[in-house]
């Protein structure tokens, strides 16, 4: 997303500087559903891979830049049993990690959002909606911010800055002039879910926003956030189509 456009070359310069180790999922979040969203087992993305297999981990290098990190490393090469219980962690994962059951594949989100927009869902849900942008706050796949420029007394130097910005804010859309384009809590809840499933898989070529870590369901204090939920509603009343 940013490379996309006009670059970002901020993010890029560190994206590019870093180096990924991710971590096979090992403690459950009490709201997951990677299961349902296909996020249960990562194979890319990564320049190391950990898996905890209860007596090691098994470690595998994906880039150029995982392999020197692991030459540093005290390994040895993996067995067949190894390999057998990673094998094993993945498959648990991929059964276990879904706390809340989406009843589609993630692939006809987009499509059922396309036949959703005047469901009267989005005005039930945000009528207890605090538009706090907990949701947004928490969620690994949100990437909107905000640019402030703080300029110095003397009018002659400053900082400019950005700090994470959330859609279901109150004045996040507002322009000059004062109009705001989703001024209604409803049309803000409304888009936070098109974000995630119908507007960014178009953007990017189908990968769904959400990688179903269930933090928004835990940081919802009216307990709305819940994609699952709603979109489990919405298939029920609309159905396959």
């Amino acid at each position: 997303l940013f490379r996309q456009d006009n670059c970002d070359a901020h993010y890029l310069t560190r994206r590019n500087s870093a180096t990924i180790v991710a971590c096979d999922v090992a403690r459950v979040s009490a709201n997951v559903f990677a299961s349902s969203m296909g996020t249960a087992v990562v194979r890319q993305g990564f320049d190391v891979l950990l898996t905890d297999i209860g007596d090691g981990y098994v470690a595998e290098a994906a880039t150029e830049k995982g392999e020197n990190v692991l030459a540093k490393a005290r390994t040895t090469e993996a067995d067949d049993a190894a390999i057998k219980s990673r094998e094993a962690v993945w498959a648990k994962n991929r059964k276990v990690l879904n706390r809340h059951e989406l009843k589609c594949d993630p692939s006809y989100l987009p499509r059922l959002l396309t036949r959703a927009y005047s469901h009267p869902i989005w005005e039930e849900r945000a009528r207890t909606c605090f538009s706090c942008g907990s949701c947004n706050l928490v969620c690994p796949t949100c990437y909107c911010f905000n640019v402030q420029d703080d300029v110095s007394w003397d009018l002659k130097a400053g900082e400019r800055g950005r700090e994470w910005d959330g859609c279901l804010l109150d004045g996040f859309t507002e322009v000059a002039g004062g109009h705001e384009f989703r001024k209604h809590r409803s049309n803000r809840f409304r888009h936070r879910l098109y974000r995630k499933a119908k507007y960014v898989p178009e953007k990017i070529g189908g990968q769904i926003a959400c990688v179903g870590c269930g933090r928004c369901v835990a940081a919802c204090l009216p307990d709305i956030a819940n994609p699952v939920s709603v979109y489990n509603r919405l298939l029920d009343d609309l159905g396959i189509g």
